[in-house]
Formats: structure tokens, C-alpha cells, sequence
């Protein structure tokens, strides 16, 4: 019996297409380039990392996050958040759709969840 004969007839993930697609390519161009997101040592130029905050109170919807009901909407916040890194915002609309294929709705029953804790 040859084993072989089932290798590469399984799909990838859309998880595994995803990083293939757009992690690896920007990982590389980042390597090239020599640009780190999260550098292992500390800037040696860099006269100080402390930043003045620009706001100086919070309030309730500073913990509250926004219910994203779609791809697009999604799509936008991811946005909003990675203002000012180009290659980030690239990212938005395939993270928004990833997020949407892998999206599960629970089936709603008067069963408790096996994971919760009832007390009685």
C-alpha cells in the first residue's frame, strides 16, 4: 500500500492559507527590510520610550468593545486600529474575512454548557 497516493489532496485551512498568503510574504519583506514589530533589545538610539498620554481620563466606552456585526465593519475597525502602518492596514479585509469564515454561531437551547458551573 502506498501512502503517498493521499498527500496533497487535503485543502488547507483557511487559518493555513492565510498565513501563507499574507503572514509569510510580509514576514519575509520585514526580514529583508529589517524591520521588527517586537524587537528583542532596546533601541540603542532611542533617547527615551516614554510617551506623554494624550488622553488623560477614562471612561466606559474605553472598556466596551464595539459589536462588529460584519466582514466590513470589521474591516473599518481593523483599520482604524492599525492607522499609520501601511502593511497593517493591508492586512484588514483578509483578517476580516478570515475572521468571518472561521466565524461559529452556538446553537441557542436550555441546556447548560458542560463548561459552566452551575450552583444551586
Amino acid at each position: 500500500m502506498n501512502m503517498n497516493s493521499i498527500e496533497g489532496t487535503e485543502e488547507a485551512s483557511p487559518v493555513d492559507a492565510f498565513f501563507e498568503q499574507h503572514l509569510l510574504p510580509l514576514a519575509a519583506a520585514n526580514c529583508e527590510s529589517g524591520r521588527e514589530y517586537f524587537p528583542e533589545v532596546p533601541d540603542p538610539s532611542a533617547d527615551s520610550y516614554y510617551q506623554p498620554r494624550i488622553k488623560m481620563t477614562m471612561s466606559r466606552e474605553d472598556f466596551e468593545l464595539p459589536k462588529l456585526e460584519d466582514t466590513e465593519e470589521l474591516h473599518t475597525a481593523l483599520g482604524k486600529l492599525w492607522h499609520g502602518d501601511d502593511e497593517l492596514q493591508q492586512l484588514a479585509g483578509p483578517v476580516a474575512e478570515l475572521a468571518t469564515k472561521l466565524r461559529e454561531v452556538e446553537d441557542q437551547d436550555d441546556e447548560v454548557s458542560p463548561f459552566i458551573y452551575v450552583m444551586f
